[in-house]
């Protein structure tokens, strides 16, 4: 709906809703823009619906798997993360001499707690663009 339309019928709603007198056929236009916008609104719903989809499926297309400390993935690889927080971080698993097996931030800033889920990241090999 135009925004010149959309601002038409709320100004109509308005003086109804004050008081002022419409006549039937008024009162037939009014509900045939309302049924319009309507279904606008519905047409515009289910497309943001199907976008969500499709963007929900991308996500999922990640093969996450549960974290088990008792049975941890293979060290010095790079992994996805989610922690207990539901953040998603770039981080690899390595064995401290002090505390153990334990998550790290990819970048070297600090170490990941709550880890529930990995998925290990194999990017394609980056390839030369010199020209």
């Amino acid at each position: 709906m135009h925004p010149r339309d959309r601002e038409a019928l709320y100004n109509s709603i308005k003086r109804y809703l004050g008081g002022e007198e419409f006549t039937h056929f008024d009162l037939k236009i009014l509900v045939g823009k309302l049924q319009e916008s309507e279904q606008e609104f519905r047409t515009q719903l289910t497309e943001l619906e199907q976008e969500y989809d499709e963007l929900y499926n991308r996500t999922n297309a990640i093969p996450w798997i549960k974290y088990n400390p008792e049975n941890p993935p293979t060290m010095k690889s790079k992994f996805l993360v989610i922690d207990d927080e539901n953040q998603i971080l770039t981080a690899i698993i390595i064995e401290g001499h002090k505390f153990g097996l334990g998550w790290w931030e990819s970048n070297g800033r600090g170490y990941v707690g709550g880890v529930t889920h990995y998925a290990e990241l194999n990017l394609p090999e980056r390839e030369d663009t010199e020209t």
